[in-house]
C-alpha cells in the first residue's frame, strides 16, 4: 500500500512541478516545450504550476526574467536556470513542497531525471509522486541512435528499479506499448496525448501557388540523424523539376549537420538548398504557409508538433509511415511513405509541382480540415487532468 500525504495546497489546487533539462530539445519552438506551454495555460487555473527549465527555453513573450531564482508570471512560477545554475535549480526542485508532484520530461536527460531519481532511489531525498514523459524517447527509431549508451542507461534504470513508485507518461497507445516492450517497472503508464494551442486561423487562404515557379518546400525540425534530414537530400537527388528547399530548425548534433551540408551542395543546380536556422514559435504559422509542402521523412515520433503546426496552417505534408499521422492521402492532406525507397518521395514531389493552382488548394484545404478534426477531437487537456488527479490520489 502505498503511503498517502500529497496535499491539496490552501488554495484547494495540487501543486506541480514541470522540470525541463537542458538537451537537444531544449528550445523554445520543440514540440514538447510548445506541449508544456499549452499544458500550463490550459490547466492553470486547476493546478499550480511551477516550472523549472533551461533560461534558452524561456517563451519570447514573457518578460526578462532572472535566471537562478523563483520568479512569478502569468499564475505559474518560474525557474530558468544559466548555464551555472544547474545545480542550484535541483535543489530548488527538491526543497519543493513534498505535498506536490514533479513532472520530469525527458527519460535520458542528465541535469534532472538521473540525478532525481537516483537520490530519491536511496533516501537523499524525500519522496514525493514523480510523473516521468520520455516524450518519445523509447520508440525504437529513437533508441537506435546512440543505441549502446542507452540501452546500458535502460539496464541501469531497470536493475535498480529506479522507476518504483514513479508513474510514466505515453503520448498514445503505441508509445504505451513501446514503453511496456522495455519492461521497465513502474508504477504505471498513463495515455495523455500532448496539448496543443488553440487552433489558429488559417494563413493561407488568399495565396495560389504558381505552377510555373519552383516549388518551395520546407523542413522544420531539430537537425538530427532522427529527424532524416539526409534522407530527404537524398530524396530530392531524384527530382527532376525546380525546387527551393528550406530548411529550419537547431542543429543538436554539429557532425551530422555538416554531413547533411555537404550532401546539399552536391544536388542537382535545379535543386537550391537554404539553411534558415532557428526560427521563433510565434513566426511559425505564417513562415509554414507560405510554403507548397512540408517534408519530414523522420524516423520516428510520438506525435509530430512541426506536422501539427503544418496542417494547422493549411500546409500538405510528405512524411514516412513512422508517425501518428497517417493515410494523409485519404485525407487529402499529403502522403506518408515507407523509408526503403528515396524515388518513392521524390514521385509526390514531382507529381505536387505539377499541380494546377486549384488542386493545390485542395491539398491545402484537406490539411486543415486534418487538424481541426485532430484538435475537436482530442481528450488531452481532459487526459492530463485525470492523470494529475490520479496520481495526487495516490500519493507516492
Amino acid at each position: 500500500m502505498l503511503r498517502r500525504h500529497n496535499r491539496p495546497s490552501k488554495a484547494g489546487k495540487a501543486r506541480i512541478t514541470v522540470a525541463f533539462g537542458a538537451s537537444g530539445r531544449a528550445q523554445p519552438a520543440s514540440g514538447p516545450i510548445q506541449s508544456l506551454r499549452a499544458l500550463l495555460d490550459r490547466l492553470k487555473s486547476d493546478f499550480e504550476f511551477s516550472f523549472v527549465g533551461d533560461q534558452s527555453i524561456r517563451p519570447s513573450e514573457l518578460h526578462p526574467l532572472p535566471a537562478d531564482t523563483w520568479t512569478y508570471e502569468k499564475q505559474v512560477r518560474y525557474f530558468w536556470f544559466s548555464k551555472d545554475g544547474r545545480s542550484k535549480a535541483r535543489k530548488a526542485i527538491t526543497r519543493e513542497s513534498h505535498d506536490s508532484i514533479l513532472h520530469l520530461n525527458s527519460f535520458f536527460d542528465r541535469d534532472f531525471t538521473l540525478p532525481i531519481l537516483w537520490k530519491r532511489k536511496f533516501g537523499l531525498i524525500p519522496k514525493r509522486p514523480i510523473i516521468l514523459s520520455p516524450h518519445g524517447e523509447l520508440a525504437p527509431g529513437a533508441l537506435s541512435f546512440k543505441a549502446v549508451r542507452k540501452r546500458t542507461y535502460i539496464s541501469l534504470v531497470r536493475s535498480f528499479r529506479l522507476l518504483d513508485h514513479v508513474w510514466l507518461h505515453a503520448t498514445s497507445d503505441l508509445e504505451k506499448n513501446q514503453i511496456g516492450d522495455l519492461d521497465l517497472p513502474c508504477q504505471g503508464v498513463f495515455v495523455a496525448k500532448n496539448c496543443r494551442r488553440l487552433l489558429p486561423k488559417p494563413d493561407f487562404a488568399t495565396r495560389r501557388r504558381d505552377p510555373h515557379a519552383p516549388l518551395r518546400i520546407v523542413f522544420l525540425s531539430r537537425i538530427d540523424r532522427k529527424k532524416n534530414l539526409d534522407f530527404a537530400l537524398h530524396c530530392l537527388r531524384h527530382v527532376t523539376v525546380p525546387v527551393e528547399f528550406d530548411i529550419y530548425g537547431p542543429a543538436s548534433d554539429a557532425a551530422y549537420a555538416r554531413q547533411c551540408q555537404c550532401l546539399a551542395t552536391d544536388l542537382p543546380n535545379h535543386i537550391r538548398v537554404a539553411w534558415k536556422g532557428s526560427i521563433s514559435h510565434e513566426h511559425v504559422p505564417k513562415t509554414l504557409a507560405s510554403y507548397d509542402l512540408f517534408f519530414l521523412p523522420t524516423h520516428g515520433e510520438n506525435f509530430g508538433h512541426a506536422i501539427d503546426e503544418a496542417f494547422m496552417s493549411g500546409l500538405p505534408a510528405l512524411l514516412s509511415d513512422k508517425t501518428p499521422w497517417r493515410d494523409l492521402a485519404a485525407a487529402a492532406a499529403g502522403w506518408d511513405l515507407p523509408l526503403g525507397d528515396p524515388t518513392s518521395f521524390a514521385v509526390k514531389i514531382e507529381a505536387m509541382a505539377a499541380m494546377d493552382a486549384n488542386t493545390h488548394l485542395q491539398l491545402r484545404i484537406g490539411a486543415r480540415k486534418l487538424a481541426e478534426r485532430t484538435y475537436h477531437k482530442s481528450r488531452a487537456v481532459e487526459d492530463h487532468r485525470t492523470m494529475f488527479d490520479h496520481v495526487v490520489a495516490a500519493g507516492s
